[in-house]
């Protein structure tokens, strides 16, 4: 019996402790909006070359690739 009254002293004393030291700040929400410029305009490029191999018969030139992606070639 003795040994369930220090036990349970033990329990309140860990919660007080506990109570007493700060709490981290929460995280917040798990979703967050990407503000990543350079981010979306890769995705965005990806999926243009996507939408050009779905259309074309054929596979994609290097010439078509640098056409979609705005790319020039230097002389």
């Amino acid at each position: 019996m003795t040994s369930s009254k220090a036990g349970a002293s033990g329990a309140s004393g860990q919660r007080a402790s506990r109570a007493a030291r700060p709490s981290a700040p929460s995280p917040g929400p798990r979703y967050r909006a990407v503000h990543d410029r350079v981010a979306l305009d890769e995705i965005e490029l990806y999926a243009e070359l996507i939408i050009a191999a779905e259309r074309s018969d054929e596979p994609l030139s290097q010439a078509d690739i640098d056409r979609i992606l705005g790319l020039t070639v230097r002389a």
